[in-house]
């Protein structure tokens, strides 16, 4: 869960909030598949939804996206959506920067999407639509320290 920002780091937060404008939410993948048969060890219902999130930044546009991977006895599913942002003004956003709007920002916008892609396409293969469970603010975010050019583990 992300941790609460500095006023240093929200004021970084909002000076890219200030400088960027959403170009667009694409879906990357939207995959489900039914199980022929039953495999052994599989949870009956979708609870073990695993929700990832990357980010790319490049000089004029940065992205976020996010992933959810579920599987249960039914079958298994994998959709991936992405927030893509034009940065305005010549604002040349860090790392940091955008893992920090990532938090706060994109993955709130980017998450009703997820859950609807997620939903759509369940409904169509397994027969029932998985809803995704609302996730609180901080739930999907990048683990941020104190250093800017933190490594990132991608999911």
């Amino acid at each position: 869960m992300a941790g609460e920002l500095s006023e240093t780091d929200k004021a970084r937060v909002h000076a890219l909030i200030a400088n960027c404008e959403l170009g667009g939410v694409f879906f990357h993948e939207q995959s489900v598949r039914r199980h022929e048969e039953t495999p052994e060890g599989m949870p009956a219902d979708f609870s073990n939804a695993e929700i990832g999130i990357q980010f790319r930044l490049a000089d004029d546009d940065f992205g976020v996206r996010l992933r959810a991977d579920i599987q249960n006895t039914v079958g298994t599913a994998a959709v991936v959506v992405s927030g893509e942002y034009n940065l305005t003004g010549g604002y040349q956003p860090t790392r940091r920067d955008v893992m920090m709007f990532a938090n706060e920002v994109a993955a709130m916008t980017i998450y009703p999407y997820l859950r609807e892609g997620v939903s759509t396409a369940t409904a169509k293969v397994l027969g029932e639509g998985v809803l995704l469970p609302i996730a609180p603010r901080g739930a999907i975010a990048f683990d941020i320290d104190d250093d800017p050019d933190v490594e990132i583990t991608s999911a």
